[in-house]
């Protein structure tokens, strides 16, 4: 259901955004205001507002209004992008629906049948503990939805025992009869990366380098679409955009499962898709032992 508080949301910005939009736009402000000029130009009952002065009040005047009718055309897009989300997510049974229901769960809250459906009462977003989870269907008809919560750093993690089974519980109350469901909630996949990474000290000290590119590979990391795949040209380009970085030879790259004891480590050739739905650098080969920093001097 269309909340009305979305719909005002679309045009509640504080006037820096409004101005950063603006900046982002000029080419068609600019666009439209040359229209307008050019038609009061061209109209001969106009003809007395001649002032090229970019201050002449019949200038400001259009620019004023070349801003409202990028305005409008902007708002008119983005509601049409809501429109677009809420219709697809508001139809029942797909693949989208199932996840928008299950990022909607409220671990240890009562749900009741309203008019057919399985809902909460009383519904409270607060409650709410997913904050990622993606949706697939597998060739054998079972629908695996993978979830992860906020680990409260920013990052994610995954459910408490009692939190997935409280969660399993609640797609078993809304899924489809018949379907069979798989829920899967479990710690970030790690990564195991062995390099020499080869910077410019003119450019950045090693210092200031080091930090830099790691905190670039987790950030890298922790941008990554959940339940998404990591290539390792995307890693590369990452490390590029690190101010005073050379070159870089990878002498490994491997991810495993999370574990306790024993890694099951899998080479990365190309790419590799998340089990967990989201990846981490592994703490047991943490990045400042495992990259050979050197000076291309």
């Amino acid at each position: 259901m269309i909340n009305i508080q979305d719909i005002y949301n679309l045009q509640i910005r504080t006037l820096d955004e409004v101005k950063n939009l603006m900046l982002e736009s000029k080419e068609r402000i600019s666009e439209i205001y040359t229209d307008i000029l050019d038609e009061v130009l061209a109209d001969a009952e106009l003809s007395g507002l001649s002032s090229t002065s970019k201050t002449a009040v019949w200038r400001l005047w259009a620019f004023v209004t070349a801003v409202q009718i990028w305005m409008h055309e902007f708002l008119w897009v983005k509601y049409k992008a809501f429109l677009d989300q809420a219709a697809t997510y508001a139809q029942p049974h797909t693949l989208a629906w199932y996840q928008r229901k299950a990022l909607e769960y409220q671990h240890g809250d009562t749900l009741i049948v309203d008019n057919g459906s399985v809902i909460y009462s009383p519904i409270d977003p607060d409650n709410r503990i997913i904050i990622a989870c993606s949706v697939k269907e597998t060739t054998q008809g079972i629908v695996v939805l993978k979830a992860a919560k906020d680990d409260g750093n920013g990052g994610l993690t995954a459910l408490s025992e009692a939190e997935k089974d409280g969660f399993e519980g609640y797609v078993n109350r809304f899924k489809d009869a018949g379907v069979r469901t798989q829920i899967i909630s479990q710690n970030a996949d790690v990564l195991k990366l062995v390099a020499d990474v080869y910077y410019s000290p003119g450019i950045s000290p090693i210092d200031t380098f080091k930090p830099a590119f790691e905190a670039a590979i987790n950030e890298f990391l922790l941008n990554l679409p959940f339940d998404g795949v990591i290539r390792k040209i995307s890693l590369i380009d990452a490390m590029q955009n690190v101010l005073g970085f050379v070159d870089i030879g990878i002498n490994e790259m491997a991810v495993s499962v999370a574990y306790d004891i024993t890694p099951n480590f899998v080479n990365v050739n190309l790419s590799y898709e998340t089990v967990s739905g989201f990846l981490q650098v592994d703490e047991n080969f943490p990045l400042d032992t495992q990259i050979n920093y050197i000076a291309n001097v």
